[in-house]
């Protein structure tokens, strides 16, 4: 739990695994690149430079939403510098790159117990600096826990004992949790035939995030939508994050549910598609999954 809870606040969140933001983060645009009107490269785009101050207010697997202006739009997290660096120490002796690659230069080795602030991400490796601001290079995030957590463990109580010795995680946690496992499978393979974890379709995709908390739900997309005592939400407006969202995807039968994902937050959703071939995040305020959408179910109050 710990490395989840550090991978989480690095990428810009304030709780243990998070989608939406309880508040927005600042950062820093750190070389000249486009933004996107949401996360796919071939989405509508808007060249930025560097240097360009915006807020981080949410994060979809490698993609980070951000907001300037009052103006929301989407951006690789390896473009992204945190304003204020993550205080971090190394785990065990790890390989600095200068690249987020072990195929790039390596700049040398951090020896175990080594503070360092972590200013960024780029796919499975943090971007760090020593804590004077020198020496940026690269290293795997599974070297790194949080000075917090790193404490903890010396103290001899790491942050999942901590959790245990204090009860069952929250609802909200478990959403925090079920929108951390969905996004971290941002771009795996759609299946009808679901076989987690390598490729899913909506139901399975939906349920195995879920499981992640142990709920279980039903494996098909219309068991998601009528069974269980599980509230209905109507209307795209009253939805909230960790929501299952319902849609009628096929007009040739007559279920109305017949393709499921997980609500983001901000008018977006993250579900295997079918046409997308993958996991994707879509939005849910225009297009075609606005006109489908038929209701939400809310499984975690």
């Amino acid at each position: 739990m710990a490395l989840r809870m550090f991978l989480a606040v690095v990428l810009g969140l304030v709780l243990s695994c998070t989608g939406a933001l309880a508040a927005s983060i600042p950062c820093y645009i750190n070389e000249d690149t486009v933004i996107y009107s949401y996360p796919g490269d071939s989405s509508q785009a808007l060249s930025v430079p560097s240097g360009l101050p915006c807020e981080m207010t949410a994060v979809h697997g490698d993609w980070a939403m951000v907001t300037r202006s009052g103006a929301n739009a989407f951006i690789p997290l390896k473009y992204l510098t945190l304003a204020q660096p993550i205080d971090a120490r190394a785990v065990e002796a790890a390989a600095m790159y200068a690249c987020a690659s072990a195929d790039s230069q390596k700049l040398g080795t951090i020896p175990a117990g080594t503070p360092v602030c972590v200013v960024g991400r780029d796919g499975a490796f943090f971007r760090v600096c020593d804590a004077s601001g020198g020496i940026e290079g690269y290293v795997a995030a599974t070297s790194l826990a949080p000075e917090s957590a790193a404490a903890a463990e010396d103290s001899g109580a790491s942050t999942a004992e901590s959790r245990d010795s204090g009860g069952e995680m929250s609802n909200a946690e478990k959403i925090d949790c079920v929108l951390a496992a969905a996004e971290a499978l941002y771009g795996r393979p759609y299946a009808e035939a679901s076989q987690p974890p390598d490729s899913f379709n909506s139901a399975g995709f939906v349920a195995f995030c879920f499981a992640q908390v142990d709920v279980a739900l039903p494996l098909t997309a219309h068991g998601q939508g009528f069974d269980g005592d599980y509230a209905v939400v109507t209307g795209a407006a009253n939805l909230q994050r960790g929501d299952i969202v319902c849609f009628d995807t096929d007009s040739s039968d007559e279920n109305p549910s017949d393709h499921t994902g997980i609500y983001l937050g901000d008018g977006y959703f993250v579900h295997a598609s079918s046409s997308a071939g993958q996991v994707v995040v879509s939005s849910l305020s225009s297009g075609y999954y606005k006109s489908a959408f038929s209701w939400g179910r809310r499984i975690l109050e």
